[in-house]
């Protein structure tokens, strides 16, 4: 418990599993972004959107679309229920992007997939379909662009990686780091862990 509390250990394997934060500069201009979801849900009573701490996805995808860095955002998510009664968060989310005042063209929606792999298949059914250009900007958390990049990858994308609210600390680690117990990174590892066994998983099925 002791070593899987320490920030500072922990802080060491995710800079080493996690993609590098990317300068907004050094991205290509006007490229498509497929922006992965599980990053929002609706209360069905009010409609309002339930953001998670992976909607930092959202916000670094609204910055690059103000920027020119990309012209259009694929959201790619299905509905979170197997019933279908929700909305899936793809279309909710376009539906919130446009009541702020985002024109329709520039969101495209992707709401069938539950998963990383269908997230880059089904958004390859809608770039073929619409005949759009496969070198993409991805846009994910950095614990998940590892598998993600390489899902895209099999299905022919040209991928050029952006990651959001990553795991690891660019903070200057103090000392206390070093011997204080930090109860929320046993949280973090376990999205790590979670994460791993997936990669395990999509490599046995052949997805990446």
């Amino acid at each position: 418990m002791v070593i899987f509390s320490n920030l500072y250990l922990f802080n060491q394997v995710a800079k080493y599993w996690e993609t590098s934060l990317s300068l907004i500069d050094s991205l290509p201009d006007n490229r498509i972004a497929v922006l992965l979801g599980g990053m929002a849900r609706q209360d069905l009573r009010t409609k309002r959107i339930i953001f998670s701490k992976s909607s930092d996805r959202l916000f670094q995808s609204l910055a690059l679309l103000k920027n020119g860095k990309i012209n259009q955002i694929v959201i790619s998510g299905g509905p979170e229920d197997p019933l279908n009664i929700r909305s899936s968060e793809a279309k909710f989310l376009k539906d919130y992007l446009l009541k702020l005042g985002f024109d329709e063209d520039e969101i495209i929606v992707e709401g069938k997939s539950r998963n990383t792999f269908e997230n880059a298949l089904f958004s390859k059914k809608i770039f073929d379909q619409r005949k759009l250009s496969k070198s993409i900007v991805l846009i994910t958390s950095g614990f998940h662009m590892f598998r993600a990049k390489r899902c895209f990858e099999k299905q022919g994308f040209e991928v050029t990686p952006f990651i959001t609210d990553p795991l690891s600390t660019y903070r200057p680690l103090e000392y206390s780091d070093l011997i204080v117990p930090h109860p929320e990174v046993l949280y973090y590892w376990n999205l790590l862990f979670k994460e791993w066994v997936g990669v395990i998983a999509y490599k046995l099925n052949n997805y990446i």
